[in-house]
């Protein structure tokens, strides 16, 4: 884990190292290498030996981290090896009730009509939801003021509490009951389908070329993974996200059970990047 304890995807991470243990006929070990955005984590990865006995667990912040990182040093692509894909949690945009608007047409009509513009509510700067918004902002031309929080819940909670009147984040089940007692509304998923976990909540279309920032979570290790180590990591978590306290805590995290072999999640890992590139020189950010 390229990130510090407590987090959902930390959260998700120990119960699927619980669940693989006995698969695997091995002990699995959770390892929190914070720092530095989690690029300590992804280099230690990239230099382990290829035998299976390390392993990333991680969403797509080691991608986007080469395009804010100048120190990051790999490619994303080409320097780690994808085990599966496990899970996926899009992103919606919300809006606090007190935006007149259950559009997202008529959204971008009254953001434009505030001349201070709206503040919007991110899980830290350079996260995928804050350069998510960046983008809407620059496609739709509307005004916003941006503000970090220490990760997903807080700027859930920060909408949830009126102090900022949108986001374009993950859902938490926090924000669900609030969506549920109508104290937010999530007007679109920034995806190219509607999504289990709110499947009323209709795509955004084409006001907005966001659907590749989805969020997934998945296993990579360093190049040449042996073929049998990769198949049995197939069949252990196939096995692994059948069981209910598997899928219990991945509901509680509000992400979505969605397993890709290793094949299938190269071509995420290639179509994210390219994303992520194209939105990055949109936006004119170089890596620092």
């Amino acid at each position: 884990m390229p990130y510090g304890p407590g987090g959902s995807t930390d959260a998700i991470a120990r119960v699927l190292a619980a669940s693989l243990a006995p698969k695997l006929r091995r002990t699995v070990i959770v390892e929190n290498r914070g720092g530095a955005g989690g690029l300590i984590g992804v280099r230690f990865v990239q230099s382990a030996p290829p035998d299976g006995n390390v392993l990333l667990f991680t969403p797509p912040g080691y991608i986007t981290l080469t395009m804010v990182n100048r120190a990051a040093g790999y490619d994303p692509v080409k320097d780690f090896e994808p085990v599966a894909l496990v899970g996926s949690s899009p992103l919606f945009l919300m809006v606090h009730k007190d935006i007149p608007a259950t559009t997202v047409q008529e959204f971008i009509a009254f953001a434009k009509s505030q001349p201070d513009g709206i503040n919007v509510a991110n899980a830290g700067m350079g996260s995928v939801g804050h350069i998510a918004a960046m983008l809407f902002e620059h496609q739709t031309g509307v005004k916003l003021t941006h503000v970090a929080y220490r990760g997903t819940a807080e700027a859930g909670l920060a909408l949830i509490s009126g102090v900022v009147k949108m986001q374009i984040n993950s859902t938490t089940l926090a924000t669900n009951e609030a969506m549920r007692n109508g104290t937010i509304r999530f007007l679109a998923v920034i995806a190219e389908s509607r999504s289990s976990l709110a499947p009323e909540v209709p795509v955004i279309g084409d006001v907005f070329r966001g659907a590749g920032a989805e969020p997934w979570y998945g296993f990579l290790g360093p190049p040449g993974l042996p073929a049998g180590f990769v198949q049995e990591m197939d069949v252990a978590l196939r096995a692994a996200l059948e069981e209910s306290e598997v899928q219990g805590s991945f509901a509680a995290g509000a992400i979505q059970t969605t397993f890709r072999p290793a094949a299938e999640m190269q071509a995420v890992v290639r179509s994210s990047t390219e994303f992520w590139r194209r939105a990055f020189r949109e936006l004119n950010i170089a890596p620092q």
